[in-house]
């Protein structure tokens, strides 16, 4: 088996997701809404959410393995920028609005570029009148 049917073995059998342990976080945004190209956007109101409700989540930044496909092309693979939420072993994805644990979410591949904390992040969007990333 060569690395790319390795690749889409593991995305076929990658966890949608721990929903049973969703029901005690509080940073899920659970409108329905256009998630696409708002990662940013989601995961920081996510972090903010959460803290109103005491439960502290990290705001990260980095990248993670995107799989797509077209007709013209197949699949393909490419690594994108992306934010998520972690607190311990669990990992938000808002765009997806899905919890992985550390191991689940380890299929994306996720390369960590920053880290703040859910007010260092709010404190950062005012600052720079935008979502993020580069802040700084």
């Amino acid at each position: 088996m060569n690395g790319y049917d390795e690749f889409l073995k593991a995305f076929r059998e990658m966890p949608k997701g721990e929903d049973p342990v969703s029901y005690t976080v509080h940073c899920r945004l659970r409108a329905k809404m256009d998630r696409q190209g708002r990662c940013y956007e989601l995961s920081l109101r996510s972090a903010i959410k959460a803290a109103e409700k005491k439960e502290m989540w990290d705001v990260v930044h980095g990248e993670i393995l995107q799989l797509s496909f077209s007709n013209s092309e197949g699949f393909q693979t490419k690594m994108i920028n992306h934010a998520w939420l972690e607190k311990g072993d669990l990992i938000y994805d808002a765009v997806g609005d899905r919890i992985y644990t550390r191991e689940g979410y380890g299929y994306f591949t996720p390369n960590t570029h920053t880290r703040y904390s859910a007010k260092e992040a709010w404190l950062l969007a005012e600052k720079y009148r935008h979502w993020g990333p580069d802040w700084e």
